[in-house]
């Protein structure tokens, strides 16, 4: 199988969807009823001129559910009420048996549905964890690409040019894991408790000190797909540092976050057999920063640290059964380096499982998928069933029920303080094409 890049398209196209999202908070009918009211649109236009390919893609969305609410402190509503987001935007140009690709780019690595700890390249929009799926939440970054193609074989370079870290909850937004941590201590709600917090981040993310560099060679054979990777990547999370004390005494505090570069090398596979498919990944991370200490005290410790770990990946799906797709993954971390009091439970196991049914000439589409963090769910976990109805080409009508698990009490982790989130969603979806 030949990994050549797509053909070119010679014609010009623009096309684009508008959705619009409305939410209830299941456990807050009486007082504080609505999650979400967000229009979005996208629009993209792609094409060729005179052999390069080119694509520009934009986002844009406006929630009225935070717009309008003065309950909201200001870096919620800068995080929530409107973004503007740039898609992909690039040109690419086929040399023989090269490719060169320049602009701002989403290039997935891996093969993880749900779990991918080889999907290093961009960064994410984390602020509302476990609502969306993991190819709507890559953003994309300016990168300069190079691939290689012969046969089943191809050998990619890639450098990221710009230190882009994502969106996240600030941290007192209702989505942000450090609210409950930070809010539980009387003695740090009467410390914090009327202050309005935020996170910095970097301050010129196109310093060549911020870039990143990626490596990978894939094969696409007869029935087995292979990987290696090796990446010197920026770390997009960050680390948490504490403001110095006199910052307390103002009205608005800025938590640090400190963005340092490690070392990844990786492998990936994937093998169909018969109705069954099987994918795997296998991480080893070196110098990964980390926060270790503990927001449960008071004063709250944090310090940076950096961890060697191994990080393991597998997942199985299955298309034996009519018009029904089961698939579960697995994901667990092993600190090869010593790693004490890691604030983040980074050898955790978290496991996802998914059932979609389509029924109605699939029109209609179930899904139920729940995602666990801990052998027993000490970590978390989130469930969600969504209905989604393709009323005609191009128009859908969907609705979801989301329930958290927030773990058990004195466990750190990706859905700690959710656990008064369960929300009722809908859904309207249309795609348009205008050229």
């Amino acid at each position: 199988m030949d990994i050549a890049p797509p053909p070119l398209s010679s014609n010009f196209g623009l096309t684009g969807f508008a959705r619009t999202r409305a939410g209830i908070w299941l456990e807050r009918l009486q007082n504080d009823p609505g999650s979400t009211l967000r229009q979005s649109l996208d629009l993209q236009a792609r094409g060729r001129l005179r052999g390069i390919r080119y694509v520009a893609a934009m986002h844009g969305e406006y929630d009225f559910a935070y717009a309008f609410d003065d309950r909201y402190q200001q870096p919620t509503k800068e995080t929530y009420a409107w973004q503007i987001i740039s898609g992909e935007q690039f040109a690419s140009m086929p040399l023989g048996h090269f490719d060169i690709t320049f602009g701002r780019q989403i290039v997935a690595w891996g093969e993880g549905d749900v779990f991918s700890p080889l999907d290093l390249v961009n960064p994410r929009d984390l602020r509302e964890p476990g609502l969306s799926d993991l190819d709507d939440i890559r953003l994309a970054v300016l990168a300069t690409r190079l691939g290689y193609f012969t046969g089943p074989h191809r050998l990619e370079l890639m450098v990221v040019h710009e230190g882009h870290t994502g969106l996240r909850p600030d941290p007192l937004a209702e989505y942000s894991p450090l609210r409950t941590a930070l809010l539980d201590d009387p003695r740090l709600l009467d410390l914090l408790g009327d202050k309005t917090l935020r996170y910095t981040t970097l301050a010129h993310p196109y310093m060549p000190e911020h870039w990143s560099y990626y490596l990978r060679w894939l094969y696409a054979g007869e029935g087995l797909d292979l990987g290696l990777y090796a990446a010197r990547v920026l770390d997009r999370q960050g680390t948490i540092a504490l403001p110095d004390a006199a910052a307390f005494g103002a009205d608005s505090i800025e938590f640090p976050l400190v963005h340092k570069t490690y070392d990844v090398l990786g492998h990936s596979g994937a093998k169909p057999s018969g109705d069954w498919l099987l994918k795997w990944e296998g991480v080893f991370e070196m110098n990964r920063p980390q926060n270790a200490g503990t927001l449960n005290e008071f004063p709250p410790s944090l310090e940076q640290t950096r961890v060697d770990l191994l990080t393991g990946m597998i997942g199985v799906t299955y298309t034996g059964w009519r018009d029904i797709t089961v698939g579960v993954e697995g994901t667990r971390g092993f600190l090869v380096s010593d790693g004490a009091n890691l604030l983040f439970p980074v050898e955790a196991l978290a496991m996802a499982a998914r059932v979609s049914y389509l029924t109605l000439r699939e029109r209609l589409r179930f899904d139920a998928a729940v995602t666990t963090f801990g052998d027993v769910f000490e970590f978390g976990g989130l469930g969600r069933f969504e209905a989604t109805y393709a009323y005609q080409d191009g128009l859908k009508l969907s609705a979801a029920l989301i329930h958290f698990n927030a773990g058990t009490d004195g466990n750190l982790g990706p859905f700690t303080g959710l656990d008064d989130l369960d929300q009722f969603i809908t859904r309207l979806r249309w795609d348009f094409s205008l050229f």
